[in-house]
């Protein structure tokens, strides 16, 4: 986008806009980089030409929550402008951005100079901001608050869990080494595996409310992670009467075995649940992309609901399944993503949903 074309210079008459190009300078910012800090002297307002800015706020107890994503074509940093205060949020550069900045002492140069209606139509936009922001704020500060009070209780339920978890592991142990048929065996040896699932789960839930993932990385091939989640699926799957099937590739990865089955197992719950019990279809498959595997889970269910497509991995979102508070893709993501990958979806209403996990591809030495 050309600076000619920022929204910001809507407000102004021609002179009036003419001026404050004059005085504004391009610059780039590479991705990650603060432009300023909350407190920061307000020197200048910001013009985004290119990419995308972060504008965050620390809330007290919490961790940094993000208030707006100013994009292309809009700006900020003129409230501080205005009134001559400090900053109020972080600036964060999100990729590559290009943008133009507008000294302080110019700006309010010209903008004296304007007509008094340049001045209501400026402050009708910074009240329009003002709303959006808190809303936003508010409503980040309140799913903080439901996170900490989850963290606590999965503290709480960590410690309370581990020793009968303990006793059913030794117990189910003790049953195998006794036992000679093989099937009775493979029952106990899930035993164990199930119950220190639980435990893990729940440290699941407690990272992600810290955030702050626990990995416990291990260079495996992808087909004895599919077997993994097979081994542990099988009598669910059997059960859901789904058609099933699974076809891993002889490739390695460096991933965190169990965090990993879990998000298989995740993706795979919430598929089961959208597709019911009538002729259902899940398929598990990967394949080599670049430097990248992709691991695809595709269902034939009903597919995600619009509503919440575009904020499908945000906390406490839900299709309003009468199990769960809507943290499961949420914690998805952050593994994922811990582990250098990303996560994404395609769905058609009516036809289904196919989930693709890209993991680094482990490079043989």
């Amino acid at each position: 986008m050309s600076l000619p074309n920022n929204r910001f210079f809507n407000c102004f008459t021609d002179p009036g806009a003419r001026a404050l190009k004059a005085v504004a300078k391009e610059v780039s910012y590479n991705d990650g980089v603060v432009l300023f800090e909350e407190g920061d002297v307000s020197d200048c307002v910001y013009l985004v030409l290119d990419g995308k800015v972060k504008l965050s706020k620390k809330s007290e107890g919490l961790q940094r929550v993000e208030i707006a994503m100013v994009e292309a074509g809009d700006y900020f940093g003129e409230l501080g402008v205005f009134d001559e205060s400090g900053r109020s949020t972080r600036a964060e550069s999100c990729g590559t951005v290009r943008a133009a900045t507008i000294p302080c002492k110019p700006f309010l140069e010209i903008l004296h100079q304007e007509p008094s209606k340049t001045t209501f139509q400026l402050f009708g936009k910074v009240l329009d901001h003002l709303r959006t922001t808190n809303d936003r704020f508010a409503t980040e500060v309140l799913k903080k608050g439901k996170l900490q009070v989850i963290g606590e209780m999965a503290s709480t339920i960590i410690h309370d869990l581990k020793n009968p978890i303990a006793t059913i592991q030794i117990a189910a142990g003790l049953i195998e080494r006794k036992q000679q048929d093989p099937e009775i065996k493979r029952k106990c040896n899930i035993i164990v595996q199930q119950s220190q699932r639980m435990v893990s789960m729940v440290q699941e839930l407690l990272d992600f409310a810290r955030g702050k993932p626990t990995l416990n990385k291990e260079i495996i091939p992808l087909s004895s992670l599919f077997e993994q989640f097979q081994t542990l699926n099988q009598d669910l799957l059997t059960r859901s009467g789904v058609e099933f099937s699974i076809q891993p590739i002889p490739v390695e990865v460096d991933v965190d075995p169990n965090c990993l089955t879990r998000v298989l197992q995740n993706l795979m719950g919430n598929a089961l649940d959208a597709m019911g019990e009538k002729n259902g279809r899940l398929a598990i498959s990967a394949r080599e992309v670049e430097e990248w595997v992709e691991i695809c889970m595709q269902d034939n269910g009903p597919g995600i609901p619009e509503r919440i497509r575009d904020n499908l991995f945000d906390p406490f979102v839900t299709a309003g399944k009468k199990n769960g508070v809507g943290l499961g893709l949420s914690i998805v993501k952050t593994i994922i993503e811990a582990h250098g990958g990303k996560i994404f979806f395609k769905t058609e209403t009516g036809k289904g949903t196919s989930f693709f996990i890209w993991l680094p591809r482990h490079a043989k030495t």
